[in-house]
C-alpha cells in the first residue's frame, strides 16, 4: 500500500523499500518525518489528528508543497 495515512491507520508492520531494496522494516515507531522525506523526497510533519496519526506534508514559505 502507498498511501501512507491509509497504511498508519490499519497496520502494525512497515517495509520500505528504495532502489529496489528493502530500506527500512519495523513498526509504527519507523515511520519518521526523516524517514519518509529520506524515501520519498517530501519533508513532511507526522502528528496526530483526531487520535489517528497522520502524515502531512510540509509547505514551504509561499504556502506550496
Amino acid at each position: 500500500m502507498h498511501d501512507l495515512n491509509q497504511a498508519l491507520r490499519f497496520a502494525d508492520r512497515f517495509i520500505f523499500l528504495k532502489g529496489g531494496k528493502v530500506h527500512i522494516l519495523g513498526g509504527v515507531e519507523v515511520v519518521t518525518s526523516g524517514m519518509v522525506e529520506e524515501i520519498y523526497s517530501l519533508p513532511v510533519i507526522i502528528g496526530e489528528i483526531g487520535g489517528m496519526t497522520c502524515v502531512v506534508p510540509r509547505c514551504n514559505a509561499k504556502g506550496a508543497i
